[in-house]
């Protein structure tokens, strides 16, 4: 997975706020914990232009104002990470024989 991500300029990083616990109380903990590998793809927090600190605030504004809310649209978080996180999934899926 981290090869195909490099392929299209992408990184596996830590997550910045394990705390959180969105591992935990997404689907993917229950699958893993049956032994199916399950990961998030996200846009991460490092903007080409921006700092770090930039993203995290970004991150911290859209769980506040529009996460599991009906504000929340494609649009409005468009960062233009979708177009490679999907291909980075889908890659992942067929190199390793999913379906």
């Amino acid at each position: 997975m981290a090869q195909d991500g490099q392929a299209i300029g992408l990184a596996i990083v830590p997550d910045s706020n394990p705390g959180a616990g969105h591992y935990y109380r997404s689907d993917h903990f229950s699958l893993a914990r049956v032994g199916v590998p399950a990961f998030s793809i996200g846009p991460g927090d490092l903007y080409q232009g921006h700092n770090q600190d930039w993203g995290l605030q970004k991150m911290r504004d859209f769980v506040a104002k529009d996460y599991h809310h009906p504000s929340v649209e494609y649009r409005r978080v468009g960062h233009n990470c979708f177009p490679p996180l999907a291909i980075a999934g889908c890659r992942g899926s067929t190199s390793r024989g999913a379906s």
